[in-house]
């Protein structure tokens, strides 16, 4: 089974580093999971705003922001 990569800081605007490291991940078909200040959806990617257990991450990405 593949681990998950978290992304910490997702946006759904297109142009910050986030949203280009979801679709990206999405693009090689790497699992993603996403955590932001705002619910969305990036290349079918939800993002959630509540601190969740995410199981089986190996990887995490970090895009925060000063009000971060």
């Amino acid at each position: 089974m593949k681990k998950k990569t978290l992304v910490i800081g997702a946006l759904t605007y297109p142009s910050p580093y986030s949203n280009m490291a979801i679709k990206w991940l999405v693009e090689a078909n790497q699992p993603t999971v996403a955590l932001g200040l705002r619910k969305g959806e990036v290349e079918g990617v939800k993002i959630e705003t509540e601190k969740l257990a995410y199981k089986n991450v190996d990887t995490i990405m970090l895009y925060l922001g000063a009000k971060n």
